[in-house]
């Protein structure tokens, strides 16, 4: 693993992050989890996999339904985040998920809000995929929700500005052929930083691809948290519903 390459350690790991991305709603999030429960119908005390868990929203709204759960997150801070706001049950742990999981026999693992595509190199995204198909028991679920890279290529917006607690944030956006950029200009008060922000442009035929070569069997793919069905030009998110059928 190349250092040079893992933008996402700092960044996601900083008092910035959350303060940036505080509007996500906890509407689309319950929105989301209804989606994947009515979808993959899960059993009552099924162990599920919150995988890139942040501070914990999916994990908790999970284990309010009733299940057993596990949130993985590379960003320690998040992850103490994550142990402080959440009940006792869900076992949090601070992990890279290019590395084998120190858990596994997960009835589900859900990768949501664009928690994939992190990694430059093709096989630290199969080995990702890799690990999470050995974690999972025969016949679960894997839901992978990415942004829809046509329809944010058409929609780009190249630069805006947000200013939080009295601290400024400028946000410039461009995209090649491979990836899809973020840069975040901060200024608070004496403090000048900035952040790159970098996702592999993977379209539909791409994430597919990995999908199947990594062992999984893409069922449905849809195109939002209201469970639309995927329009390439249309959908804002694309979200995989895959299942692994048999042992490799």
């Amino acid at each position: 693993m190349d250092d040079k390459d893992d933008w996402f350690k700092n960044w996601f790991d900083s008092d910035y992050y959350p303060l940036l991305y505080s509007h996500r709603g906890e509407e689309d999030a319950s929105r989301l989890i209804q989606l994947i429960i009515s979808e993959t119908a899960p059993l009552p005390d099924s162990k599920i996999l919150d995988l890139a868990c942040g501070s914990g929203r999916h994990s908790r709204m999970f284990h309010e339904k009733g299940f057993q759960v596990f949130g993985y997150d590379l960003a320690p801070r998040r992850v103490q985040e994550a142990i402080e706001q959440s009940p006792d049950e869900i076992v949090f742990r601070i992990h890279d998920m290019r590395l084998p999981f120190p858990d596994g026999e997960f009835h589900l693992v859900a990768n949501l809000f664009t928690s994939f595509g992190y990694f430059e190199k093709d096989e630290e995204n199969l080995s990702t995929l890799s690990n999470i198909y050995e974690s999972m028991k025969v016949g679960a679920w894997f839901v992978l929700d990415y942004l829809n890279v046509p329809y944010i290529i058409d929609n780009l917006v190249a630069r805006n500005s947000k200013r939080i607690d009295n601290i400024d944030f400028q946000i410039q956006r461009s995209a090649d052929k491979n990836n899809i950029f973020k840069e975040v200009k901060i200024n608070d008060g004496e403090k000048r930083l900035s952040f790159i922000e970098k996702i592999r442009a993977f379209e539909e035929k791409d994430l597919k691809l990995l999908l199947e070569s990594s062992g999984f069997e893409v069922i449905k793919i849809l195109g939002d948290y209201n469970g639309k069905p995927f329009q390439p030009k249309h959908s804002q998110r694309i979200i995989f519903f895959s299942r692994k059928n048999a042992p490799r």
